[in-house]
């Protein structure tokens, strides 16, 4: 049996060798896109985080004007002294006592409340904090967080992020 190799058909190693390098390629380039898609994802949620938590004071202030008109929220920053639990569940509170609840409650989203450690995951990042100011009646809230890496690998890889919103009541 005689075998004529200028007719051989099929694959040589180096098309085989070529095909896997071109897929290899491609699957690593599909492995880059899932890695920013994920991190990109991530970055969202926390500015929706930070959104939701604004609008989260600006409520509580709507709903007591009484307490902005008196002044009570013209500086408030998460990261001073928490007030204490009002009772304000079964009876009538003043204007400041419902502030001051709506502050401790406001506050509640960037810390782990019932110290659950890592058992809990708080609102917004560890490190996140958030402030209302008053300039004359126009109102500025502020979500402030660090945002990691793309693994949240190491801290030097955070950078900080801002969401503001301005209001007049």
């Amino acid at each position: 049996m005689k075998y004529n190799l200028k007719s051989q058909s099929g694959f040589t190693l180096v098309e085989v060798l070529v095909a896997t390098v071109v897929l290899s390629l491609g699957l690593l380039g599909l492995a880059g896109m899932q890695t920013a898609s994920m991190r990109y994802n991530q970055d969202a949620y926390l500015r929706s985080q930070a959104v939701a938590v604004a609008n989260d004071i600006i409520d509580r202030m709507r709903t007591n004007q009484n307490g902005v008109i008196a002044g009570n929220y013209d500086a408030v920053d998460s990261r001073n002294d928490i007030p204490g639990d009002q009772g304000c569940a079964g009876t009538p509170c003043t204007a400041e006592q419902i502030t001051s609840q709506d502050i401790r409650e406001w506050t509640d989203h960037f810390r782990d409340v019932y110290a659950l450690g890592a058992a809990y995951v708080p609102t917004l990042p560890a490190g996140a904090f958030g402030t209302v100011t008053n300039n004359t009646g126009t109102y500025t809230v502020v979500i402030t967080w660090n945002e990691m890496g793309a693994m949240n690998s190491a801290e030097s890889d955070s950078t900080t992020q801002t969401f503001t919103i301005t209001m007049v009541l």
